[in-house]
């Protein structure tokens, strides 16, 4: 091997290895979708979900993301969950065991149906028991290239 070619593999070593690891997601769609919540302790009922989909625009596999989202009704005003009283919520989106290769960089992440953040309706007679939302806010707060999570 050649001095220069020998050079040229150190220094493109040295490179990738400073480069600084980001872990980063950007935002591609907001959907909410109809949903249905199983019979169980109460009368099954129906309801909304939300779905987020996120392109990682790191430079290291994403295993976790939270997020805080806002629902908004037809005015455009949050919504009020009925339970805790706030506006917004803070949840985690997207999770995988550490020993899974996660989404990789450039790879956008396209949520499932079914897997997303599901509206709980109030009780029955309660004032705010649909909360019907017609847009959802989503806002990144946390990304992670570890979950601290096994399996799957």
């Amino acid at each position: 091997m050649s001095r220069h070619v020998a050079l040229c593999l150190i220094v493109a070593g040295f490179m990738t290895g400073c480069a600084p690891r980001e872990t980063s997601v950007t935002i591609v769609s907001v959907r909410l979708v109809p949903f249905i919540i199983p019979q169980g302790a109460l009368p099954a009922r129906r309801t909304q979900m939300v779905l987020v989909d996120w392109t990682n625009t790191g430079n290291t596999p994403v295993r976790a993301v939270e997020a805080d989202i806002t629902l908004r009704g037809a005015s455009g005003n949050a919504l009020r969950d009925p339970f805790r009283g706030n506006t917004t919520t803070n949840m985690c989106i997207y999770a995988i065991g550490d020993d899974n290769p996660g989404v990789s960089p450039g790879t956008t992440y396209q949520e499932p149906e079914g897997e997303g953040f599901v509206i709980i309706p109030g009780l029955p007679g309660m004032q705010d028991d649909t909360l019907r939302a017609t847009s959802a806010t989503v806002t990144i707060t946390k990304v992670s290239e570890k979950s601290g999570m096994t399996g799957t």
